[in-house]
């Protein structure tokens, strides 16, 4: 095998790509003025979501050397759809790439109510992961119920200046407490979310997710009046009642432990039988959730 920046063979590897650090320097694929971008990386489109262009350079060229590697690799693992179609216009081959979304893992799918009735908000504390949407849309919609926030984040002090209850970070036991205390679960994220296994958590918990469109989350979302168009804040609040009112949701099918491990165990054995960069299978073995 060559090494990196010689511009022969790919590595003889196999890299999952979690999220945009190999996409976008900055938010997402959320911009500085709220848009959501559909541009791919570059010098004058990322330009105007820096303040600093000198730090904007240092975080441009790390991207590009990121995206780069991933040019290189054999195989590359994504989460949804959405990262497969951005990394594939990032200049990543698709038929190198494999769709494997993760599973659900570490939940006590026995577990009681931990609280009385309440709303969840479960990830980083953060504008980009919609916390902010989500206190609106949970003013809006009138309920007599608490907004409870699970994780920790820029955003935190100020929910708990406003009065929300706001635990931290927290093991899967627990959060599974809390998942089936909660009537409904928040998820307007303003990025654009590679996958959202919160999301994922909760339906498998029965709980029903009101979400933003938001990158991958439509892949595993059963959609209906419970997912609002991305940045539709009436939408959102709309979503809020219908999530309370369905009351238990049913977990979607495909994302089983077991057969999802197979499919990874498929690719890294495909990559190391093989001396030669190949096709990942077609869309019912790379692609399918």
């Amino acid at each position: 095998m060559t090494g990196p920046g010689t511009g022969q063979a790919p590595y003889l590897s196999v890299i999952t790509v979690q999220d945009h650090r190999y996409l976008c320097p900055t938010r997402g694929k959320w911009t500085a003025d709220g848009r959501v971008c559909a541009e791919p990386l570059g010098a004058d489109v990322c330009r105007g979501c820096f303040e600093e262009q000198a730090y904007l350079r240092g975080v441009y060229a790390l991207t590009q050397e990121r995206l780069a590697a991933v040019r290189r690799m054999r195989a590359v693992v994504v989460l949804s759809r959405y990262m497969k179609r951005e990394l594939a216009g990032a200049g990543v081959p698709g038929w190198r790439m494999a769709v494997i979304p993760p599973f659900v893992h570490g939940l006590d799918r026995g577990a009681s109510p931990e609280r009385g009735p309440c709303l969840l908000f479960a990830g980083r504390l953060a504008a980009s992961k919609g916390v902010h949407d989500a206190v609106a849309a949970w003013r809006a919609s009138g309920l007599d119920l608490p907004l409870v926030f699970v994780g920790t984040g820029s955003a935190r002090a100020a929910l708990e200046s406003e009065g929300h209850e706001v635990l931290g970070w927290v093991d899967h036991v627990r959060l599974s407490r809390l998942y089936r205390a909660a009537l409904a679960v928040l998820m307007p994220p303003r990025w654009q979310e590679p996958f959202g296994i919160v999301g994922l958590e909760a339906l498998t918990l029965g709980r029903p997710v009101l979400a933003w469109e938001s990158g991958g989350i439509a892949e595993w979302h059963p959609g209906g009046p419970t997912l609002a168009a991305w940045g539709d804040e009436a939408g959102l609040a709309r979503a809020v009642v219908a999530a309370v009112a369905q009351g238990r949701a049913e977990p979607p099918g495909g994302f089983e432990r077991e057969a999802l491990m197979a499919r990874l165990l498929a690719v890294y054995r495909s990559v190391a039988g093989s001396a030669r960069p190949g096709r990942l299978g077609s869309p019912r073995g790379s692609d399918r959730i």
